[in-house]
């Protein structure tokens, strides 16, 4: 007879916060709708697992209702980068650390450079544990009654029967990669207790540009340095928002304001082009600003520079000289050795420059229309990429109704929450992971720290025909899903 903990979601978070649980000598049940855990967790750092950062800034962290990052902060100083790396090695997993140009930060990666060996090690812990896997459970309804001290007892209602917990924590992740099982359904079980939500925008994914010349420079990479603009708000917009927001149905969401939103953004780094904009890194930095410029109704433009590393000034005198050195040649060779021969022909065209005219014909006027728009090609955005390839979700449940040192609802004991669910996101770099082994470990140690004895079923079916139907299927299902994970990790 132990505390029963119940998790919903067995991703990154959800398999932490599972351990975590499991360490204080609790039962502890993971529900997982999909067939199989640790889906996005596979694919995180192509593949590799970029599983934390050793610039844990408050900079590289975000969230619409923790703008000074004090929610934020309190819950890094608990477990951050040391305790995380301490907690991998602990289950086999040794860091490498690689550094890039574009921050001070160091991307922490597995040895084995495969995020499978990282959702193998927390499998197997968790096993270890006796933690109980449930896949294909989805849960329809939870409903509570109080014992005698007063506190909840949780009655989730799943299509494999009725699973009554003690604590519930609720890790069920956003809207990103929704193939991976984030679909945005989290948001609803919560609500019903009353919590409030932002709603759910995509992050760090690629831009989409208004430009016929994308089809030229397709698949072209090169370092560069990209500044977001966002026109000023407009107070007849804002009105015509907050009149929407007042006459929802939907009171369970936050208003967007626009002070959440400056004029201007940076990011720097590598660039892809792609047939409709810009990916890369830069471009994921720069994406969440994007989403909400978009549901604020802002205009919003980069300022392309791919040539980051010189001042106007450097790269003016740079040009004359090119001039006057390749001045009997044609224009295709000015420059030459600069960028991507597709890019350079591009700014070319840009700037009235045709490849085969002679360099001597370049005038000065061009040379500055040239320089100019290297530093500074203006790109109108449209949208950001969308959900379905996005790495997570800015958005979530509002963090002031949570205990950032327990992870518990202000509104109802023993519900705790973790991961994307919660509002706060992350930039690239491993930043997004350590938030979900952050608050997983949290809800996880929380949940287990006060234990009542309960002696009932771990899972009995209800009185719906349905569910009594489809118990004895999904035992064999899985039954059959056991093997499969034996044989797939021998």
């Amino acid at each position: 007879m132990k505390k029963r903990i119940v998790i919903l979601g067995a991703g990154a978070a959800g398999l932490m916060a599972a351990i975590k649980a499991g360490e204080t000598g609790a039962e502890v049940v993971v529900l997982e709708h999909t067939d199989a855990i640790g889906k996005k967790l596979l694919m995180t750092g192509n593949g590799r697992c970029n599983y934390t950062n050793t610039d844990l800034s408050l900079s590289h962290f975000h969230s619409l209702s923790d703008p000074d990052k004090t929610f934020i902060g309190k819950a890094l100083s608990s477990f951050g980068y040391g305790e995380t790396i301490d907690f991998f090695r602990s289950l086999g997993i040794e860091p490498r650390i690689r550094r890039y140009g574009y921050d001070n930060g160091g991307y922490v990666y597995p040895a084995s450079g495969e995020a499978r060996s990282v959702l193998k090690a927390l499998k197997s812990e968790a096993d270890f544990l006796n933690v109980k896997f449930y896949t294909g459970c989805w849960v329809r309804s939870v409903a509570y009654m109080k014992d005698q001290d007063g506190r909840p007892i949780f009655h989730l209602d799943t299509n494999l029967g009725m699973i009554r917990s003690d604590s519930l924590i609720i890790a069920a992740g956003g809207k990103a990669m929704p193939k991976t099982g984030s679909d945005g359904s989290g948001y609803e079980l919560p609500a019903t207790f009353g919590h409030r939500f932002w709603e759910f925008m995509p992050s760090l994914c690629a831009l989409r540009c208004v430009g016929s010349f994308f089809r030229d420079i397709k698949g072209v990479r090169c370092d560069c340095r990209l500044k977001l603009l966002i026109s000023p708000p407009d107070e007849g917009a804002a009105a015509v928002r907050e009149q929407e927001h007042l006459e929802s149905p939907m009171d369970i969401y936050g208003f967007l304001r626009d002070d959440m939103l400056k004029e201007t953004y940076e990011a720097y780094g590598e660039v892809q082009f792609t047939d409709y904009g810009v990916s890369g890194i830069p471009a994921f930095q720069l994406s969440r600003y994007v989403s909400l410029a978009v549901k604020l109704r802002r205009e919003r433009y980069i300022l392309l520079d791919v040539m980051p590393d010189m001042d106007p000034e450097e790269l003016r005198e740079l040009l004359y000289r090119r001039r006057d050195k390749f001045s009997d040649r044609n224009a295709d060779n000015l420059l030459n050795g600069l960028l991507p021969e597709k890019l350079a022909f591009m700014f070319l065209s840009k700037a009235g420059i045709k490849p085969s005219q002679g360099v001597y014909f370049i005038t000065d006027q061009t040379i500055e229309k040239l320089a100019r728009l290297l530093k500074g090609l203006r790109i109108s955005v449209l949208d950001t990429n969308g959900f379905d390839s996005c790495q997570c979700c800015a958005g979530g449940l509002d963090t002031t109704e949570l205990d950032p040192s327990t992870m518990e609802s202000e509104l109802m004991p023993e519900l705790f929450f973790a991961g994307e669910l919660i509002d706060v996101d992350g930039d690239c770099g491993g930043y997004n992971l350590q938030w979900a082994w952050t608050s997983g470990a949290i809800a996880g140690t929380s949940a287990g720290k006060v234990r009542r004895y309960r002696n009932y079923p771990e899972i009995f079916p209800t009185n719906s025909i349905t569910y009594q139907h489809l118990m004895p299927e999904a035992e064999e299902l899985h039954k059959k899903k056991g093997k499969n994970d034996k044989n797939q990790s021998a």
